[in-house]
């Protein structure tokens, strides 16, 4: 799970620089390299609404199978998604009891 704050040390690596300590995120090299690294298992995501654009307030957290996306103020449009058996998201497990599982594994 690479993430756009990896870009900038991913660059800064690639030209063969240190990449600063007080920098977010981490460089992808070893993971383009082949090399065993240990990576990030999870992440946590948030949007603030803006003004001037349509996309609402999110919280979401995803793991490598599993996904939990949250709108503040809107209980009714949670989505939960177990993505080693739906890859492409296309069952809401949020109000089955078998969606527990996925957060498990």
């Amino acid at each position: 799970m690479v993430l756009n704050i990896d870009l900038a040390p991913t660059f800064i690596d690639l030209a063969g620089l240190p990449v600063p300590e007080a920098m977010q995120g981490r460089s992808w090299k070893p993971l383009l390299e082949g090399k065993p690294v240990e990576w990030r298992k999870a992440f946590f995501y948030e949007y603030f609404r803006e003004r001037n654009f349509g996309a609402p307030t999110v919280f979401a957290v995803r793991t490598e199978t599993a996904k939990l996306i949250r709108y503040p103020g809107h209980d009714e449009w949670t989505e939960l998604f177990d993505l080693a058996a739906d890859p492409c998201e296309t069952r809401n497990l949020v109000k089955d009891p078998a969606g527990r599982t996925c957060w498990t594994r």
